[in-house]
């Protein structure tokens, strides 16, 4: 066995609707582009390499939404960058969160 799965082949992803799927593992909550539900934390998920969408393993093949090329800019379903934004910004969702004025910034 050469270790490389038969899916992907030797570029490393699958196509699906013109979907560039690779897997990835999110340490932030996503939303999966076909069910619209939430992709648990640290669970495999697919993402697509070029309109930037997250799908559930079992979702991925059901979906007849074909890529856009075009990264979806839906806050739920992409991640905030870290670096470069304001750890208050970051933090929002938590409430009420006084960050050091030396920690403003990643």
């Amino acid at each position: 066995s050469s270790g490389i799965n038969a899916e992907y082949g030797k570029a490393g992803f699958v196509e699906h609707n013109g979907h560039r799927l690779i897997d990835t593992v999110y340490s932030i909550q996503m939303s999966c582009i076909h069910c619209k539900k939430k992709i648990n934390t640290l669970d495999k998920c697919k993402f697509c390499q070029g309109c930037k969408t997250t799908f559930h393993i079992k979702c991925y093949k059901l979906s007849t939404v074909p890529c856009s090329g075009i990264p979806v800019t839906s806050p739920s379903s992409q991640p905030k960058p870290f670096f470069g934004t304001k750890i208050q910004e970051l933090v929002a969702s938590e409430g009420s969160v006084n960050v050091p004025r030396n920690l403003e910034k990643i």
